[in-house]
């Protein structure tokens, strides 16, 4: 399949996810060393079961990746025994993390006259690439909602790292999730293996990020502005 890893570097990135070397790590996390073991990779009659049970699409990279094999440990995905639960799961977080930072709530402050007056409910930040945004909240809930729905969908690699399975391309490259605080953290997957886990970074590995509809403009912006 076109865009699939090649096989000695699949190799490699076996051998540093069972032999971690010392690697400086950002946000200070120790990585999967302990209880980390890999078991044969995803067969192709498990993919077609995922694509056409869970509506998923693998980008050809990520697939042939889990082809060659299956990280099994607590921050990896299930995707051999419970891969719809972790799907659902994922989604519901992803969501409820983006919506928990938008949505506000009424409150009273002091106006003018120094008297106490209840303040109609407002989201508390907006992406300024939104535009204007409904100033009641069920509107506004909808109308996050129908924009996350309609956004490529984020497959979970490790942790809350996630890459898009749109476009089903090789090339994607890799979020960073934690609500609205979403950063690149590789230009394509084997620029994120380098940096999650130190695997040497191949010459063919992307320089620059692919533009991904909604999840790019939440990571190249500086943050939500308060008060949508």
């Amino acid at each position: 399949m076109a865009g699939e890893l090649p096989l000695d570097y699949l190799e490699m990135v076996r051998d540093y996810l069972l032999h971690p070397r010392p690697t400086p790590m950002p946000d200070g996390r120790s990585k999967p060393s302990a209880g980390l073991r890999l078991e044969p990779g995803l067969t192709d009659a498990e993919f077609q079961r995922l694509e056409d049970d869970l509506g998923l699409r693998f980008p050809p990279d990520l697939r042939s990746f889990l082809q060659f094999m299956l990280p099994v440990h607590p921050d990896f995905p299930d995707w051999r025994n419970d891969a719809e639960n972790e799907i659902e799961e994922d989604q519901r977080w992803l969501f409820s993390g983006i919506w928990g930072d938008i949505d506000g709530y009424d409150y009273f402050a002091m106006n003018d006259r120094q008297e106490w007056e209840l303040v109609p409910w407002q989201c508390q930040t907006r992406q300024p690439s939104w535009g204007s945004a409904p100033r009641e909240r069920n509107a506004a809930y909808a109308a996050v909602r129908e924009r996350f729905l309609r956004a490529p969908r984020l497959i979970r690699i490790f942790v809350h790292r996630f890459i898009p399975d749109t476009p089903a391309e090789s090339g994607n490259p890799v979020f960073s999730v934690m609500q609205t605080d979403i950063i690149h953290y590789g230009f394509d997957l084997a620029d994120y293996l380098h940096n999650e886990f130190g695997v040497p970074r191949p010459a063919w590995a992307a320089d620059e990020p692919r533009s991904i509809p909604f999840w790019e403009g939440i990571a190249f912006e500086e943050g939500f502005i308060r008060n949508w």
